[in-house]
């Protein structure tokens, strides 16, 4: 009688059987066989795996305790945020202070580490992969004329390459001019340099880009709300379009330009939460980048300090005054309160972020990527020695 083995099944039941296991053992059955090897590399499965019940999507908070060496960060394992883990390749260095690290994304479990400083060393990271990848420094503009005012990153992909793209948007005012100028850089973890858009458009010159609540990335497309420095009837976006780096305005008709704007998930959709000085939120979801519908209004709500993001089953995150956490059902207009077992008394800011592992490999053809060790020198150095020295040791 023959012996059946691993060799004689089927590929699409071996990529069936370990499309269901995470990361961390993909990573060690990449070593068992050279079809295993491959399979497991091939976008195909990475997309499989990443897609699949099994991921299930994380809430990852990053807390900052002003005295402590580093932040914390929690991932929550469960809708009942009863029970959380604190993984060690998840505690991401960095010190509460002026040189703060933060975090972008994540985009397909990929983040962009930075520093707080708008020229600061930057980093690709899939720790999931335990992929670490340094980014070259953005040139500092140091122009006499122009004040630094402020800057606004994001984290897209070239779907048509697969390249990773940083976007840096650094705000200054002009005072040769009396006008606001903004320079908008790009970095291709392929090409592993910055350039900066030429002829940038006027719908990004003459607004301010919003940081979004997470990351607004869909289908090559990154998605921003702006304040315009003059007035507008309607609230505006603005597109970048990760294959040609050319930017876009949107008009969300029917959405007047009063309260604040943010954007973020709802879904599988992008939504647009119009924030009111009442404390109502409009919630308008996107069909195409020509159609918005109001789907729904929250009432005001009584001692909320922010809100974060959207959760499972359409449910809005939020925090409260006394730094409890919160989710409100959008169906049956409910609130369910409940403690954060990282909050402490003494902590400062929390950030939130909608998290699933992820096979992407950030290596690139350069293949400059570090391993992801918070424990060794390179990484815990990161933020005080620059990439191109750090890339030398």
């Amino acid at each position: 009688m023959k012996t059946t083995t691993i060799g004689d099944l089927p590929e699409e039941l071996v990529s069936a059987i370990l499309s269901r296991l995470p990361v961390k053992v993909l990573v060690l059955c990449k070593c068992v066989c050279k079809p295993w090897c491959g399979l497991i590399g091939r976008p195909d499965f990475v997309k499989q795996h990443f897609d699949h019940e099994n991921n299930q999507q994380r809430l990852l908070i990053r807390i900052e305790v002003p005295d402590r060496a580093r932040y914390r960060h929690a991932l929550y394992v469960d809708e009942s945020f009863s029970e959380y883990e604190e993984p060690s390749h998840l505690q991401i260095p960095g010190r509460p202070a002026a040189d703060v690290s933060d975090l972008i994304g994540p985009l397909n479990g990929v983040f962009c580490v930075v520093s707080m400083s708008p020229w600061g060393p930057m980093a690709l990271l899939n720790p999931a992969m335990r992929q670490f990848k340094p980014l070259p420094m953005v040139q500092e503009i140091d122009e006499e004329n122009l004040e630094f005012s402020f800057s606004v990153l994001a984290l897209g992909l070239d779907p048509s390459t697969g390249d990773y793209k940083v976007v840096l948007i650094l705000n200054f005012w002009d005072s040769s001019e009396e006008d606001y100028h903004c320079v908008v850089n790009v970095c291709s973890s392929e090409s592993d340099s910055w350039r900066v858009l030429e002829d940038v458009d006027p719908i990004v010159a003459n607004s301010h880009a919003i940081s979004s609540l997470c990351c607004t990335y869909l289908n090559g497309v990154y998605y921003w709300a702006v304040t315009y420095h003059y007035h507008t009837d309607v609230a505006i976006l603005m597109a970048l379009d990760m294959r040609t780096d050319r930017f876009r305005k949107i008009q969300v008709t029917g959405c007047d330009d009063r309260g604040d704007n943010y954007l973020a998930w709802c879904g599988d959709s992008l939504a647009l939460l119009k924030c009111y000085e009442c404390g109502a939120i409009d919630i308008w979801i996107m069909q195409n980048e020509e159609c918005w519908i109001k789907s729904s209004r929250v009432s005001p709500l009584e001692g909320i300090r922010s809100l974060f993001c959207f959760w499972r089953n359409n449910q809005l995150l939020l925090e409260t005054m006394s730094s409890f956490l919160a989710l409100y059902d959008l169906s049956t207009q409910e609130v369910r309160t409940f403690e954060a077992c990282i909050l402490e008394e003494d902590y400062y800011a929390c950030s939130y972020f909608i998290y699933k592992e992820s096979l992407v490999s950030i290596k690139g053809e350069a293949g400059k990527c570090k391993l992801w060790d918070t424990s060794s020198d390179f990484i815990q150095n990161f933020f005080e020695i620059p990439p191109d020295i750090l890339m030398n040791l």
